[in-house]
């Protein structure tokens, strides 16, 4: 599991989603945008380590990050989640689904999806 660093965060809000070196890291790409005070989060954060091999995982507790309010409230109107913990899961580069918190045998399902859906 890997922070977003500031590049990352700056163009992933300039361009209205995540860089292509995120998105394309694997072929199964997590990306959780949460704040570290969540119970869910908590709760993802003590079983994704079990999934480091199957899929390559990106956090950003944004309310410990300086620009706070700019990324809440980029979360909440470009991607439309206003929500935590936020999940978006990519499939070789494509957004597969984005939800909230999700349990452990749910989220290892998820990594069997290649094509988009909703939940």
């Amino acid at each position: 599991m890997r922070t977003l660093n500031q590049e990352e965060i700056d163009q992933t809000i300039s361009e209205g989603e995540l860089p292509p070196n995120i998105r394309n890291a694997g072929e199964k790409v997590a990306v959780i945008l949460t704040q570290d005070w969540c119970p869910q989060w908590q709760d993802m954060r003590g079983y994704l380590p079990e999934f480091t091999g199957q899929v390559k995982i990106f956090t950003l507790e944004y309310n410990k990050h300086p620009q706070f309010q700019k990324i809440m409230n980029f979360k909440e109107t470009t991607f439309g989640n206003y929500e935590v913990p936020y999940l978006r899961y990519y499939h070789k580069g494509e957004l597969i689904t984005q939800t909230n918190w999700i349990p452990k045998g749910t989220f290892a399902a998820l990594l069997k999806r290649e094509k988009p859906f909703s939940l």
